[in-house]
C-alpha cells in the first residue's frame, strides 16, 4: 500500500510535470491434463491467473522522464504444479529514469528488455509475472538504426509484498545493434548459478549473435543465429542455436491467408563425461516459445513448425499449427521453457519427442479498443523419447485470456 500512496502523491503533488498513468489487467484460463507429461501431477478443474500492473509515466523536463509501475499476480483455484512465476502478491514491476544527454539517453532504475524477436531477452509475457531487471543502459539512436549497451542484473520473483530484489550471483551485460535495414547484430554476457543434467555448477556465458529480418514481395522472413562460449565448473561451453521462419502471405484478395514454416535446432551436450558442456541456455526468453503452452524449452531440440494464419475480420487472428519436436542429442534430456531439465538425457537413446497440434484465435481489439482477448487449444502427442518413459502421458492444454487496458 505505501508504493500506491506514493503513486498518488507523485500524481498529485507534481502539477508541473507531464504525468499519464497507465496500466492493465490481464485473465487467463488454464487448463493442463498433465504438467510436464507427468499423468500423476494434474488439475483436473483448471485455474485462474489474474496480473495487475499500475503505472505513472512523467515527463520532468524536455531531457529527463521517469516511470514507475506497481504490478500483482495471483492465482486461483490451482492445485498442481505451482512455479515461483505463478503469484506475486505486491511489487514494484518498474522504477526507472531517463535522461537525454547530447548523443546518447541514459536509463537507469528496475526496468523490462526486450530484444529482436525475444529468442532470448524478453519481459515474458505468457507467464503470470513478468521479468524485470536492475539496470543501468545506455541508448544511442542514429539515422541508420540504435544500439543499446545495458549492465544489470534480473529481479528474482517472491510470493509476497514488497520484497523482490536482485537475483544472487546473477549478472546479465552486453550490446544490441538493431539497423533499419533489417540487421540486428548482438553480443550478451550472463554469470549465474546453473543446473545442467545432475550437476550444479556457476556458468559464465558469452553469446554472440545475429538476427535477418525484413520482407521481400509476399514473402517475410525472420532468421537468427546465435553461438555460445565460455566456462560451467570448469568445463568449456560450445554451444549454438539457429532458427528460421519464413512466411507467404498470398496477394490480391487472399492477402489475408499466411503460410508460414519455422525450423529450429538449438544443441544439446553429445558426452556428459567430457570437460565440454554444448547444452544451448537462451537465457531469458519469452514463456510462450513456442506458443501459449509452453511446454518446451529451446535447449536441445530440433523443431519443424508448419502453420496458417488467417484473417477472417480486421484484428482477428485463426492459426492452426503442427509441431515437430526432436532431440538433437540422445544423450541430453529435454528443457521447459525456464530452462530446467524435464526429463534425463540417459532415459533412453530415442530422439523423437513428439508432435504438439494447436489452434489459436486472437481478437485484438475488443469492448471499443479497450481490450484484446485470445486463446489456443492445443495436444502433444508423445513420440517415441517420451512414450518410453514410465510415468507419462500426453498433454491437453486449454488456455484462455483476456487484457484490458486501465
Amino acid at each position: 500500500m505505501q508504493l500506491l500512496g506514493f503513486l498518488v502523491l507523485l500524481f498529485v503533488g507534481n502539477v508541473e510535470a507531464q504525468t499519464k498513468l497507465t496500466g492493465n489487467v490481464r485473465w487467463m484460463y488454464e487448463y493442463v491434463n498433465a504438467f510436464d507429461f507427468d499423468k500423476a501431477v494434474t488439475d483436473p478443474n483448471g485455474y485462474l491467473f489474474q496480473r495487475v500492473h499500475l503505472g505513472l509515466a512523467s515527463r520532468w523536463s524536455a531531457k529527463t522522464a521517469s516511470f514507475v509501475e506497481a504490478k500483482s499476480s495471483a492465482v486461483f483455484d490451482k492445485s498442481a504444479g505451482n512455479i515461483p512465476l505463478d503469484k506475486d502478491e505486491f511489487d514494484v514491476s518498474q522504477l526507472y529514469v531517463e535522461h537525454q544527454l547530447p548523443t546518447i539517453t541514459l536509463k537507469v532504475g528496475r526496468q523490462e528488455l526486450n530484444y529482436g524477436s525475444l529468442r532470448l531477452i524478453s519481459a515474458r509475457e505468457g507467464p503470470n509475472s513478468r521479468l524485470s531487471f536492475d539496470m543501468a543502459k545506455l541508448v544511442h539512436k542514429f539515422d541508420l538504426g540504435e544500439l543499446d549497451v545495458f549492465l544489470g542484473a534480473p529481479v528474482e520473483i517472491e510470493r509476497y509484498s514488497l520484497n523482490n530484489s536482485p537475483e544472487k550471483d546473477q549478472l546479465l551485460w552486453g550490446s544490441y545493434l538493431t539497423l533499419k535495414r533489417g540487421l540486428d547484430l548482438y553480443y550478451l554476457g550472463l554469470s549465474k548459478p546453473s543446473f545442467y543434467g545432475q550437476r550444479p555448477g556457476h556458468e559464465t556465458r558469452h553469446s554472440l549473435g545475429s538476427r535477418l529480418w525484413g520482407k521481400v514481395g509476399n514473402f517475410d522472413y525472420n532468421h537468427e543465429v546465435v553461438v555460445q562460449g565460455g566456462e560451467f565448473d570448469q568445463d568449456e561451453i560450445r554451444a549454438w542455436t539457429i532458427a528460421t521462419e519464413t512466411g507467404w502471405n498470398l496477394p490480391a484478395r487472399l492477402d489475408r491467408l499466411r503460410f508460414g514454416f519455422r525450423a529450429d535446432m538449438a544443441t544439446g551436450d553429445s558426452d556428459p563425461t567430457d570437460r565440454r558442456l554444448e547444452t544451448f541456455n537462451a537465457l531469458y526468453p519469452k514463456g510462450n516459445y513456442f506458443g501459449f503452452s509452453g511446454v518446451l524449452g529451446p535447449s536441445n531440440f530440433i523443431d519443424l513448425h508448419p502453420s496458417a494464419s488467417f484473417y477472417p475480420r480486421e484484428k482477428i487472428l485463426v492459426k492452426a499449427s503442427t509441431n515437430f519436436y526432436w532431440r538433437e542429442s540422445n544423450q541430453d534430456g529435454i528443457y521447459g521453457p525456464n530452462g530446467r531439465q524435464l526429463r534425463a538425457g540417459n532415459a533412453n537413446a530415442r530422439y523423437f519427442v513428439g508432435t504438439q497440434y494447436s489452434l489459436e484465435t486472437c481478437h485484438e481489439e475488443v469492448f471499443a479498443k479497450h481490450a484484446s482477448a485470445c486463446g489456443e487449444l492445443a495436444h502433444f502427442q508423445r513420440g517415441a523419447y517420451l512414450t518410453a518413459i514410465p510415468g507419462t502421458r500426453d498433454i491437453n492444454f486449454l488456455n484462455l485470456w483476456l487484457k484490458v487496458k486501465i
